[in-house]
């Protein structure tokens, strides 16, 4: 009996995966990923290894909760974010691995009752390892999410995602591996009463696929190589006009996840094209580079962020977004540690749009957004790297149209695994 129930199981999870994601740079060989599981499994189960956490954060008071300009008088409250993320895994032999993330947690505002609300995911996934060299995996996810989508959203919605993720990878041996992955995204938009629609301009589709190598090159750091295709089909009529689709190459170093230096250094190249019109159309750099390097007392942070955003606006297909940060944290003694951290980012659109000027006439403008962070922080350790947090945070948004400036702060405490 117990046989029957184990090969349904893997049946089951077979069809759950029948198509799949981009890993993106997250590629881990099959034997790397069994002896993870099996040093740091926290708990056990029979034959199931779990990884329990708990994450709370943003415990404090925001003064600018929708982001309003200072004209609207701001609505300020106070927040705290808790969620609980598992994963269970269970190990089959050498030549498979079954996995579950799933991740609830809960969004708590004191007044705004309306922005308080539950938030989760779930992914159920699979690897198998055949003829020792090549590792098939697939999974599928689903996310409910209440956030600011991307930079240009003053308001939290809610965000409604799934799809499937797929990979096959030739191992040629524990340091190299080369394969393919590809995947398929639905993307859905909360709308807000009195704002504009949200889900008519921006829900679609996303199809990918990319061609990835990687190997490993320090003790514990991989390079990387990647390049694909992406589909972006929208859902409404309306905004069909948006379909586009784009090609881009990517390559970097993937640091360890604990030593002197982590985090991950990649630089690339997108081109987009929009199906429609093809003057409407990005070609540039793209980065995702978050990089950080610890120094006796000192752990030093550089972080880049460049790529193409589609844009709610009837008028600009994209916008481009730059992000450039650095931070700096001190270890005053062994349980307690000052951090600052400062970044400066712009958001650019390409295409002049009707706005309306203060004197109450009207002239189109092309958008230009800066953004402007600082924030500081004292860290207590309380057990090994986990330590209790208080930071206070300042944002602030210029723009060349007077109605998209924003401030706004923010102070309170978090949990932190990373001391």
């Amino acid at each position: 009996m117990k046989g029957i129930y184990f090969r349904g199981f893997v049946y089951f999870m077979v069809l759950i995966v029948a198509s799949v994601c981009v890993y993106g740079q997250n590629y881990q060989t099959f034997g790397s990923e069994l002896e993870r599981i099996a040093e740091n499994a926290r708990w056990r189960f029979g034959p199931f290894r779990i990884y329990p956490s708990l994450q709370l954060r943003n415990v404090g008071y925001d003064n600018n909760v929708y982001q309003m300009s200072e004209e609207d008088d701001p609505i300020g409250d106070y927040t705290a974010t808790l969620s609980l993320p598992f994963t269970f895994y269970l190990p089959f032999r050498n030549w498979m691995i079954a996995y579950f993330d799933v991740n609830p947690g809960y969004d708590f505002y004191l007044n705004e009752k309306q922005q308080s609300g539950f938030n989760y995911s779930y992914s159920p996934g699979v690897r198998f390892l055949f003829l020792n060299r090549f590792v098939l995996s697939g999974s599928y996810l689903y996310q409910k999410e209440r956030r600011r989508p991307t930079i240009e959203f003053d308001r939290r919605i809610y965000v409604e995602t799934d799809g499937y993720d797929a990979s096959l990878f030739y191992e040629m041996s524990r340091l190299t591996a080369i394969g393919f992955t590809a995947s398929i995204r639905n993307i859905r938009f909360e709308d807000i009463e009195g704002d504009i629609s949200f889900s008519t301009a921006l829900n679609h589709e996303e199809r990918s696929g990319n061609v990835e190598f990687y190997r490993r090159i320090f003790t514990d750091s991989d390079f990387f190589l990647s390049a694909g295709y992406s589909d972006y089909i929208f859902e409404d009529p309306e905004a069909r006009w948006r379909d586009s689709y784009s090609y881009q190459v990517l390559s970097g170093i993937r640091f360890p996840l604990l030593g002197r230096a982590r985090g991950i250094l990649s630089l690339g190249y997108r081109w987009v094209i929009n199906r429609e019109d093809n003057d409407k159309r990005f070609s540039g750099l793209i980065g995702n580079t978050g990089v950080e390097l610890r120094l006796g007392r000192f752990n030093l942070r550089f972080q880049f962020n460049r790529d193409f955003q589609f844009s709610y606006s009837s008028t600009s297909l994209y916008f481009t977004g730059n992000r450039f940060g650095t931070g700096l944290s001190f270890y005053l003694t062994q349980i307690i540690r000052l951090d600052y951290d400062f970044s400066y980012g712009e958001s650019k659109y390409p295409d002049e749009e009707l706005v309306r000027l203060p004197d109450g006439s009207f002239e189109e403008i092309a958008r230009r957004d800066t953004y402007l962070s600082h924030s500081v922080g004292l860290v207590f350790r309380i057990k090994r790297n986990i330590g209790i947090g208080l930071t206070g945070n300042y944002w602030e948004r210029d723009s060349n149209v007077e109605a998209f400036r924003r401030s706004r702060g923010f102070i309170g405490g978090y949990l932190t695994y990373d001391f």
